[in-house]
């Protein structure tokens, strides 16, 4: 549930709205377009990976290996997303 409130912005029931260090991230890059969202992505695979490096509970471990898979898979379509959007604008302004 926390996975998916952070990949799509909505606020899990029951949830914080967030860190200080969420808010200081979203303040420092934001998410409007795709770049801040893969910049977003990246922030968030760093967080997952220091939270999986601090876990000792095997399923809590599971977990975090989900959620490094999701975000992966969300990083990877982000960036064919800016390549994308690159190549398209480079087109435009050399025709």
């Amino acid at each position: 549930m926390e996975l998916t409130a952070i990949l799509t912005g909505r606020k899990a029931p029951g949830k914080e709205v967030g860190t200080r260090e969420d808010a200081a991230f979203a303040e420092r890059y934001g998410a409007a377009d795709t770049v801040g969202q893969l910049k977003e992505c990246e922030y968030l695979l760093r967080k997952n990976e220091m939270l999986f490096n601090m876990e000792s509970d095997d399923e809590l471990i599971d977990c975090r290996i989900y959620e490094r898979e999701a975000l992966l898979a969300r990083y990877q379509y982000l960036l064919r997303r800016v390549r994308a959007e690159r190549a398209a604008a480079k087109a435009a302004s050399a025709g």
